[in-house]
């Protein structure tokens, strides 16, 4: 679907939902309409129950990182930002770094300290990323003997 239509498909099934007090079952792999239509999701993966629950417990759950966006000032990206974290997108003057949960403040205090920013932004990771992680891992096996 197209934006707007998306949009008023979404807005329909909201109040659709709130006006007759039900419960909408939603299939989806497209993660935008699971984040505007969904409090909870259930995410099973080869027939086992990964989570169900709170959507927004997912990313607490399986994501040990956060990104911080940053805009340097001028035109260029300083060359030794893999110090601080993992670079997962770069558009001069623009960069996206991930970086674990617990170190935002100590990174973020460093890059503030050492560099002119015009502006930061820390946010979570996309949780279509987070999910596709959680599908791919291969669970360890125990040894039948």
């Amino acid at each position: 679907l197209d934006v707007v239509s998306q949009r008023r498909v979404q807005g329909f099934l909201r109040h659709y939902q709130q006006e007759q007090q039900m419960t909408v079952l939603l299939t989806s792999h497209y993660m935008k309409d699971v984040e505007a239509l969904c409090r909870r999701a259930i995410i099973i993966n080869e027939g086992e129950i990964k989570h169900d629950g709170p959507l927004a417990e997912i990313l607490d759950r399986f994501s040990s990182f956060k990104q911080i966006q940053l805009q340097f000032a001028g035109t260029e990206i300083p060359e030794d930002l893999e110090r601080y974290g993992k670079i997962v997108e770069r558009m001069p003057p623009r960069v996206k770094l991930e970086v674990p949960r617990q170190e935002i403040p100590k990174v973020l205090a460093a890059l503030l300290d050492r560099y002119t920013i015009e502006d930061v932004g820390v946010q979570e990771r996309p949780l279509e990323d987070v999910i596709a992680e959680l599908f791919a891992r291969k669970e360890p096996t125990t040894a039948e003997g």
